[in-house]
C-alpha cells in the first residue's frame, strides 16, 4: 500500500492531472452535525457544545476532531450510558483555540487600533484571565498620565468588545480571558522593559488599594516586577523596603495558606532582599520583622525540602532568638529537619525536652516502658470518652510544645527500631494530654499509643484509644497530624469492624490534609500506606496506577527524591502486572525505570521507608509468578527488619498471608519441615486475628486452611469444599486479587490429582479474574504461556 502511494505521488502525468482543491471551513450547522455523528447523541443535546468549538476551532474539521478528543482527554466530556455529560464552564475557560488559528490572529496584533493595543497590553501583563474593571482601571491611569494622544473619553469597554469579536479575546463569567497563551505573549513582546515596569507599578498599586485580602499576592508579584524592571530605584527611602518586605510577607502567609509553598518561598526571600538592599543590614532596619519572616522562611524550605537551606535560615533564627518560647520553636523544628534527614542525634531532642521539664532516661528499658504505661493505663481507664475529651485546653505553650515533640522523637526513634525507646515518648505524651491538658497534638499522642497497645496484643483497648483520636481530630484539628491520626487511626478502628474495602471511602478525604499543610513526613508515611492499603484491597490496577502517578505529581514539590522513596515499589509492580513483557525475569525486577530514576533508588536501597514497600513488592509479585525461591528470600529479609509495620499492627495481616503461600508453596516443592513451620506460624497469626474480630484476617485466613488441607490430604472433595468455601467469602467481600489466586492454586491441585474438568473450571476464572476484573494483564499471559495448564 505503501509503495502504491508513493509511487502515485512521484509519477509527473499523475502529477499534471492533480487539482489544488480548497477547503473552507465548516459553519456552524456542518459542526453541530459533525459533533452529533462523532458523539452519536441528535443535535439538541450537542448544540451548545458544538457552537463553542465552532468559535474555538474557526471551523477547521481536523480542529474540530482535535478538540474533541482533546476535552474527552481532560475529562470534561463523558458518557455515561445514554447520557452526555459536558462541562461547559471548565470547555471555556480551559481549552484554548487551535495553535494554527492563535499564530494567524498573532499576525494581525499589529495592524489594530491603539487604544485596542494599549489595553490589551495591559491584560496581557495582568494574566492570562483577568476582571474587567481592574483592566479599565489600569488603563485609564495611563491614559491620564499623558503620554499618549489618547484621551480619557475612549471606550475602553468597547474596545474589550472588539477584542471578542477579533477572537483576541474571550468573555467569561468574571471577565476576559485571551483565546490563546500566544496572543498574550504577543502582546508582551509590544513593550519594552520601561513601558513593561511602569504598568506592573500601576497593577500593583491597584491590587495593593484594593479591601479584598486575597490580592496581596498579585500586589507583591506586580511591585516585585516593577521594580525588577526599573533601572534606577523607584524610592530609596527606608521606609519603602519596609513597606515592600510587608508586602511580600502577607503574600508569602498567602500562598502558604493555599499549599503554594514553593511561591512562598520566593516572596520571604525577595522580601528579605528588600530589608537589605542600600547596604541596610535587616536586623538593624527591623528587627521583628526581619526575624519574623527569617522564622518563617526556615519552616517554608522544610516544608519544600530544601533541607541544607532550612538548616542554616534556622541556626540564624535559633542564633537571634530573644525568648525561651521562640529558641525553643526553632529546636523543634531542628529535630523535624534531622528526622527527614535521618541525622537527628539524641542531644538534640533531648536538650530541647530537657527545657520542657520533660526528661527520657538515658536508657529506657522494658521494665520502665511497662511501669509508665500502667500508669497512664489506669489514668485512660478510669475517666470514660466523654471525660477525656472535655479536658481542658491547656494555655501553657510548653504543654502542646512538649507534646509535639513527643510525637517526634517517637516517630524518629520507631524508624530507627527503636520501638521501646519511641514507645515510652509516645506515652509520655500521651500522659501530658490526659493529666496536663489536651493541646492540637493529643490526637498524634493517643493514636500512637493505640498502636503501642496493638503491639502489644490488646486489641480492645487500642480499638477504643483508635476512636478517641479521631475524636479529638475532630475537636481539635491539626492538619500535618489529623492526616496520620486518620490513616492510621481509621484503618486500626474498621479493620476491627469491616473489610479494608470500606477504607477507600474514608481516608482519602483526609489524606489530602498532609498535601495543604506540606509536610513530608505526613504525606510520606501516608501515601506510602494507603497506596499499600489500595493494593492490598485488590483495587483494578488501572485506577491504581493512575492514582500513583496523580500522587506523584502532588509529591513533585517535596522532591524527585522523597516521591520515588514513597510511591515507586508499587508503581513499578503495578506497570510489570499490567505490562505484557517477553522475558519473565523482567517481570520481577522492581528498578527505578517507572519514575525515571534508576540511579537515585540504588543508592537508597537501604533507606527503611524504600526497603520496606520494595520487600512487600517483590515478596507477592515473585508469588504471583511463581517464583517462589525469590519470594521467600524477599519474604525472610523483611522479617529480619523487625519493622513494627510487619510485626502486630493491621498491615501484618496482608503480609502474613503472602508469606504465608509462599512458605506452603516452598514444602510443596522441597517437603522441608522448616516451611511448613513457617506457614503455620501465618496461619495460626490470621486465625488469632480472626478471633479478635479482624474480618480481613478471616478472608485470607480460609485460603491458607484451604491451601494447608491440599499438602495433608488427599480426599479432593474436603479440598473442594475449603476452596469454594474461601472462594465465595472472597467474592461476596470484592476481593478478585485474593480470589484470583485461590481460583489458580485450585486448579494446580485438581491437576495434580488429574481431575481436568473441575481444574479448567478453576482455570478460567482465575483468568477472568486477573485479567478482567484486576487488570493484570502479564499475570494472564503468564498462566496462558507457563505451560503448566496445558494438559487441561
Amino acid at each position: 500500500g505503501g509503495y502504491f502511494v508513493e509511487s502515485v505521488i512521484n509519477n509527473n502525468r499523475i502529477k499534471k492531472a492533480i487539482t489544488s482543491i480548497s477547503l473552507s471551513n465548516l459553519g456552524s450547522d456542518s459542526v453541530e452535525k459533525m459533533v452529533s455523528s462523532c458523539l452519536g447523541f441528535d443535535s439538541q443535546s450537542v448544540c451548545h457544545l458544538a457552537k463553542l468549538i465552532a468559535h474555538k476551532t474557526q471551523g477547521n474539521p481536523f480542529h474540530v476532531l482535535e478538540f474533541l478528543e482533546s476535552i474527552k482527554r481532560e475529562r470534561f466530556l463523558s458518557i455515561s450510558g445514554d447520557s452526555l455529560i459536558i462541562d461547559m464552564e471548565s470547555i471555556q475557560t480551559e481549552m484554548m483555540i487551535s495553535d494554527s488559528l492563535a499564530q494567524l490572529l498573532s499576525q494581525k496584533v499589529q495592524r489594530i487600533n491603539k487604544q485596542m493595543q494599549k489595553i490589551l497590553k495591559v491584560a496581557s501583563l495582568i494574566g492570562y484571565r483577568f476582571p474587567e474593571n481592574l483592566v479599565i482601571d489600569v488603563t485609564s491611569k495611563l491614559l491620564a498620565e499623558g503620554d499618549c494622544n489618547f484621551t480619557l473619553s475612549d471606550n475602553l469597554q468597547m474596545q474589550l468588545k472588539k477584542a471578542v469579536d477579533e477572537r483576541f479575546l474571550e468573555r467569561i463569567h468574571d471577565g476576559y480571558q485571551f483565546s490563546h497563551d500566544k496572543i498574550q505573549a504577543t502582546f508582551q513582546l509590544l513593550m519594552d522593559t520601561k513601558e513593561k515596569g511602569r504598568i506592573h507599578q500601576i497593577i500593583g498599586c491597584q491590587f495593593l488599594s484594593s479591601p479584598n485580602k486575597n490580592y496581596k499576592y498579585q500586589a507583591a508579584f506586580h511591585l516585585n516586577r516593577a521594580w525588577e524592571s526599573e533601572e534606577e530605584s523607584l524610592n530609596d527611602t527606608v521606609d519603602y523596603y519596609i513597606e515592600m518586605a510587608r508586602i511580600n510577607f502577607e503574600a508569602s502567609k498567602y500562598c502558604e495558606e493555599r499549599s503554594a509553598f514553593v511561591d512562598s518561598v520566593s516572596f520571604l526571600k525577595r522580601g528579605l532582599e528588600f530589608l537589605n538592599e542600600n547596604e541596610n543590614e535587616k536586623w538593624s532596619i527591623n528587627f521583628d520583622l526581619a526575624f519574623e519572616m527569617t522564622e518563617s522562611l526556615a519552616k517554608m524550605e522544610f516544608v519544600v525540602g530544601n533541607l541544607d537551606a532550612c538548616k542554616i535560615t534556622n541556626r540564624e533564627v535559633l542564633f537571634r532568638a530573644k525568648s525561651a518560647e521562640k529558641e525553643i520553636n526553632s529546636l523543634a523544628l531542628e529535630i523535624e529537619v534531622g528526622i527527614a534527614c535521618r541525622d537527628l542525634d539524641g542531644k538534640t531532642s533531648k536538650k530541647v525536652l530537657k527545657e520542657l521539664d520533660i526528661h527520657i532516661p538515658r536508657v529506657v528499658t522494658p521494665w520502665l516502658l511497662f511501669r509508665k504505661l500502667r500508669k497512664v493505663r489506669k489514668i485512660i481507664d478510669k475517666k470514660t470518652d466523654e471525660e477525656i475529651l472535655n479536658i481542658p485546653i491547656s494555655t501553657d505553650s510548653k504543654i502542646s510544645t512538649g507534646t509535639r515533640l513527643l510525637n517526634l522523637v517517637c516517630g524518629n526513634s520507631w524508624v530507627r527500631k527503636k520501638v521501646i525507646l519511641g514507645a515510652y515518648a509516645t506515652v509520655l505524651a500521651a500522659e501530658a494530654s490526659v493529666k496536663d491538658g489536651l493541646s492540637p497534638f493529643s490526637s498524634l499522642a493517643i493514636c500512637q499509643m493505640s498502636l503501642v497497645e496493638e503491639m502489644l496484643g490488646n486489641s480492645d483497648r487500642a480499638y477504643r484509644l483508635a476512636e478517641l483520636s479521631l475524636k479529638l481530630i475532630e475537636k481539635f484539628p491539626c492538619k500535618g497530624d489529623g492526616c496520620v491520626v486518620h490513616v492510621n487511626a481509621t484503618l486500626l478502628s474498621m479493620y476491627r469492624k469491616n473489610i479494608l474495602q470500606d477504607c477507600l471511602t474514608q481516608i482519602p478525604k483526609k489524606l489530602d490534609d498532609a498535601f495543604e499543610v506540606g509536610d513530608a513526613i505526613h504525606v510520606g508515611y501516608s501515601v506510602s500506606l494507603f497506596i499499600f492499603f489500595r493494593f492490598s484491597i485488590s483495587e483494578h490496577l488501572q485506577l491504581l496506577e493512575g492514582y500513583i502517578r496523580g500522587i506523584h505529581r502532588e509529591l513533585s514539590f517535596f522532591g524527585g527524591s522523597f516521591s520515588l522513596m514513597c510511591i515507586q515499589p508499587t508503581m513499578q509492580m503495578v506497570l510489570n502486572l499490567r505490562n505484557e513483557l517477553e522475558d519473565s525475569d523482567d517481570l520481577i525486577i522492581l528498578t527505578g525505570e517507572a519514575m525515571n530514576d534508576e540511579d537515585f533508588l540504588k543508592q537508597c536501597v537501604e533507606e527503611d521507608a524504600y526497603l520496606i514497600m520494595r520487600l512487600i513488592c517483590m515478596m507477592f509479585i515473585c508469588l504471583i509468578f511463581g517464583r517462589y525461591k525469590e519470594a521467600e528470600e524477599a519474604g525472610c529479609e523483611l522479617l529480619r527488619t523487625n519493622h513494627p509495620l510487619v510485626a502486630k499492627t493491621y498491615a501484618a495481616t496482608p503480609i502474613n498471608f503472602i508469606f504465608g503461600l509462599v512458605m506452603y508453596k516452598r514444602y510443596d516443592v522441597t517437603k522441608e519441615r522448616r516451611y511448613i513451620r513457617r506457614a503455620r506460624k501465618c496461619k495460626k497469626f490470621l486465625v488469632r486475628e480472626e478471633a479478635s474480630g479482624n474480618l480481613n484476617a478471616r478472608l485470607l485466613s480460609s485460603v491458607l486452611k484451604a491451601e494447608e488441607l491440599s499438602l495433608k490430604s488427599s480426599d479432593v472433595l474436603d479440598i473442594r469444599k475449603a476452596y469454594d468455601a474461601a472462594i465465595e467469602i472472597l467474592a461476596t467481600e470484592n476481593m478478585p486479587l485474593y480470589e484470583a489466586i485461590a481460583n489458580e492454586y485450585a486448579a494446580r491441585i485438581f491437576i495434580k490429582h488429574g481431575y481436568s474438568t473441575e481444574a479448567r473450571q478453576y482455570f478460567d476464572r482465575a483468568k477472568d479474574l486477573y485479567k478482567n476484573k484486576w487488570g493484570a494483564t502479564a499475570v494472564y499471559k503468564y498462566l496462558v504461556d507457563s505451560g503448566d495448564f496445558d494438559e487441561i
